[in-house]
C-alpha cells in the first residue's frame, strides 16, 4: 500500500497551536522538563500573562492603533502574573498618570497663551512644521575657482593651481 497508513495504525497529528505556545513558554522561562511533563498545556499557558511592551496599551490607543496592531506579537511580552502585577503597579500606572498630567498641563498652557494673543483654542493654527534653512554667511567660493577641497593646513585648493 503506497502513501497510506495501514488499518488500525495511528496517523501522526501536528501539534496544536496551544501546544506549540506552551512549548515556547517552557523554553522562554527555562522551566525544567521534570516539572513541565507533569503539567498540561492549559496549566502551562496559565503560567504567563502578556504585557503590552514596548508600546503601552494606552499610548497605542491614543495613537489610533487598531486592535491587531496593539496586540501584535512584536508588542507583547510574556511575564509571570506576579511580575506583571508589579510592572503594572510600579511602572505602567504611574507612567499613564504622568502622561495625562502632562497632556492636561500642556493644554492649559496653550489655552493661556492663545488667550493672551486674543485667539480662541479653535481659531489657533497648528504649530508650524520645519523652520526654513538658514542662509550661509560668508563669501561663496565655489563659483570663483574654488575646487571645494582644502589642504591639510586649511588652505583652499583653487582650480588650475596645484
Amino acid at each position: 500500500m503506497k502513501g497510506g497508513s495501514k488499518r488500525g495504525e495511528r496517523v501522526r497529528r501536528d501539534p496544536r497551536l496551544s501546544d506549540q505556545l506552551a512549548a515556547m513558554i517552557l523554553l522562554h522561562f527555562g522551566i525544567p522538563h521534570e516539572v513541565a511533563k507533569r503539567m498540561t498545556a492549559k496549566q502551562i499557558l496559565a503560567l504567563v500573562e502578556f504585557d503590552h511592551y514596548p508600546v503601552r496599551f494606552e499610548t497605542a490607543r491614543d495613537l489610533g492603533w487598531s486592535d491587531d496592531e496593539i496586540n501584535h506579537p512584536s508588542n507583547l511580552q510574556p511575564l509571570f502574573p506576579e511580575d506583571h502585577a508589579v510592572k503594572t503597579a510600579k511602572i505602567d500606572i504611574p507612567a499613564a498618570a504622568k502622561s495625562r498630567r502632562l497632556t492636561a498641563a500642556q493644554e492649559e498652557t496653550r489655552r493661556k497663551m492663545l488667550a493672551k494673543a486674543g485667539l480662541e483654542l479653535s481659531d489657533a493654527e497648528p504649530p508650524p512644521g520645519r523652520r526654513p534653512p538658514r542662509k550661509m554667511k560668508g563669501p561663496r567660493l565655489k563659483g570663483r575657482g574654488f575646487s571645494g577641497h582644502r589642504r591639510m593646513n586649511g588652505e583652499p585648493v583653487w582650480k588650475g593651481k596645484a
